[in-house]
């Protein structure tokens, strides 16, 4: 499986759509279009009069008999974050209603946390003149999974169209001096359901029994546990005992990533599943110069954990997924040739240099993570201990999936020396394959391939062309860059390779808009005669110890110390290449344009895509691309815009 941020073209209806737009026909479509929402409440207890709020319902009287005061409307839809799949994270609802009665109605149809809504909208035609696929409407039958296929079904082909169906989160009220209410929602999209579910939430009530720290007794008590925190001390009990049990219903929950089960000695204190540290009776009474307490630790790939976790914590009917499934698959992360990890007590990267000096394997070796020059997210070992603790800390926070695989995801890096940046992200949601609804995927965003942008037709600009309302081209520059910038004197740090390669004098790369020229700064100039210490008895300089040893070090004796030193280290050695001369922080600073737009609404824009624009300055287009990173929609009765974000990266 492939980065999700790897080629992800703009789909073929929207560039279709604005260059029509960009032509005579997007003249007479401005002139004839008009938008339209429509609001569903999916309560059985709403009032035939306001289970849907539609500006294109036919109605008898747009007013109230009784009092004359006008039926309740919606003036605003803002959709604040738009995911991978279609479908909206989060839309913001604004309504008016004209009496206490309306507000007391609305309250058992939209003011409800918890409680389903759907909203869609579009403008009334497309710039071919092609007609919307008509709205859900309120039909309530549908369920979460099935109203969201729909709509995505129907946006992905019609960019006049689009809508959300998820839950009420929050909803306020406001009295105005004209006496009306103006009341606000906020719902959730349903795909988003999966990253926010409780990690414990769908599990059953497991006793095992354990020893008690608190105090000093070792009596063994029961305790209920969730059924992923029980799997976890399954396999620290007994791995293999753990892996008959297991592996079948594991295995079916498996979306495509490895499944390993295993344990590894480690050259540490063994650790209780509370993460306390134990030693034994010969430990205790062994010299300290022969004191080399062994661990013997479980582990678990990746593949094996987003199998547990769709086993074990996500809400499922009949087998199938009814709010998505965690997948990555064989999803592959950035390489680096002295890629280690440097605490086996998180986890451990099989097929690297010193992966079986750190931690050596009891009964069968796990396949390799390593596969070419990527890495195997599915083969990552993670060891049980520290899942256990994870997930103890999460459960007694807030509770939720995507928060544990971010922790998780953390040490993983830390441990590897930050090698990578880590993303949970909505994956791709295939509705007519009913086993595979949305999957949340965990990414490594350095994994880049280029895509041919979409380059916007931006001469069009102006409210009668009807194609760029906004277009913002704006440079931000990190602290860190800012510092350079200040005192390189258009010079970067110079660095030296392993094999005795000198940076030189690369320059500062500034992706501008000027020529390269010659500029003076605030670059300090070195000192004729250095600083004269003055202190007595000063250490002479020691040898420094090469990776090898230090994970030598690590083999005999993992601690903080030992893992401390290896990860600096090898995040050294991260900052050079292999090859003398080729340091590629010689090869200039990135200038981090990012590039933002604003259009007449449309629908079809998604993370990952690539855009452009033909009045982008040439010079950043040929070095640049621009990565689609969220999609915001306004929506009023008057009107429908669509701001797209980008980051910019390296084409």
């Amino acid at each position: 499986m492939s980065s999700i941020f790897g080629k992800k073209p703009v789909p073929a209806s929207v560039t279709t759509e604005i260059l029509a737009r960009a032509s005579k026909k997007g003249l007479e479509w401005s002139a004839k279009r008009f938008p339209w929402i429509e609001l569903t409440s999916l309560c059985d207890k709403c009032s035939d009069d306001y289970t849907v709020l539609s500006s294109l319902k036919k109605v008898t009287s747009y007013y109230e008999s009784a009092n004359f005061r006008p039926k309740p409307v919606v003036t605003e839809v803002r959709v604040i974050k738009q995911g991978e799949l279609g479908t909206t994270r989060k839309a913001v609802i604004s309504l008016t209603a004209y009496t206490d009665q309306q507000l007391r109605d609305l309250q058992n149809c939209y003011f409800i946390p918890g409680m389903g809504c759907r909203v869609e909208w579009g403008w009334s035609l497309d710039a071919t003149s092609l007609k919307p696929p008509p709205a859900t409407l309120g039909n309530r039958s549908l369920t979460d999974a099935v109203a969201i296929c729909a709509i995505n079904t129907k946006a992905a082909t019609n960019t006049h169209y689009s809508g959300i169906q998820g839950i009420v989160a929050n909803f306020s009220y406001n009295l105005t001096r004209d006496n009306a209410w103006e009341c606000s929602i906020e719902v959730i999209a349903a795909s988003e359901g999966l990253g926010g579910s409780k990690v414990n939430e769908y599990s059953c009530d497991c006793g095992r029994e354990y020893t008690n720290e608190e105090n000093e007794d070792t009596k063994k008590v029961v305790d209920k546990k969730s059924g992923l925190y029980t799997f976890f001390k399954d396999i620290y009990d007994n791995y293999f005992i753990a892996f008959v049990k297991y592996f079948p219903g594991i295995a079916a929950a498996s979306q495509g990533g490895t499944l390993f089960i295993g344990q590894f000695n480690l050259n540490a204190p063994q650790k209780s599943e509370t993460g306390k540290e134990e030693t034994s009776f010969w430990e205790d009474i062994t010299p300290n110069w022969l004191n080399t307490p062994d661990a013997t630790d479980a582990f678990i790939s990746w593949g094996t954990l987003e199998a547990a976790i769709n086993s074990m914590s996500l809400p499922s009917e009949g087998g199938q997924y009814t709010m998505g499934s965690l997948s990555s698959g064989n999803m592959e992360l950035t390489y680096h040739p002295s890629l280690e990890s440097t605490d086996p007590r998180v986890c451990i990267v099989p097929g690297t240099t010193y992966a079986n000096i750190i931690a050596k394997p009891l009964g069968s070796n796990a396949p390799s993570a390593i596969d070419g020059n990527r890495v195997i997210l599915s083969k990552i070992l993670l060891n049980c201990n520290m899942l256990m603790a994870e997930l103890a800390a999460v459960e007694s926070g807030n509770g939720t999936i995507k928060t544990y695989l971010t922790n998780v995801l953390r040490k993983v890096n830390d441990a590897c020396g930050s090698l990578w940046e880590f993303e949970v992200v909505s994956g791709t949601e295939d509705c007519l394959n009913p086993s595979k609804y949305p999957k949340l995927q965990i990414v490594d965003t350095k994994v880049y391939e280029a895509a041919t942008a979409f380059e916007l037709p931006a001469l069009a600009i102006g409210d009668n062309k009807s194609v760029l309302r906004d277009m913002k081209l704006e440079m931000k520059m990190t602290d860190s860059m800012k510092t350079q910038a200040l005192y390189s004197n258009g010079v970067q740090q110079s660095s030296t390779t392993d094999s005795g390669g000198n940076c030189g004098q690369a320059g500062f790369k500034g992706f501008g808009l000027a020529v390269a020229g010659t500029f003076n700064s605030l670059s300090i100039k070195k000192a004729s005669k250095p600083p004269v210490c003055l202190c007595e008895g000063a250490a002479p300089n020691e040898k420094k110890p090469s990776i090898s040893e230090l994970f030598e070090n690590l083999g005999d004796g993992v601690s903080d110390t030992t893992a401390s030193a290896c990860r600096s280290a090898i995040m050294e050695a991260y900052g050079k290449s292999v090859k003398a001369g080729d340091d590629k922080h010689c090869k200039g600073m990135i200038m981090p344009f990012d590039f933002n737009f604003t259009l007449d609404g449309i629908g079809g824009f998604a993370f990952g895509q690539i855009v452009s624009s033909d009045r982008i300055p040439e010079r950043l287009r040929e070095a640049l691309d621009w990565q689609v990173t969220s999609v915001e929609h306004s929506i009023t009765p008057n009107d429908w815009t669509t701001t797209v974000s980008s980051v910019c990266r390296y084409k």
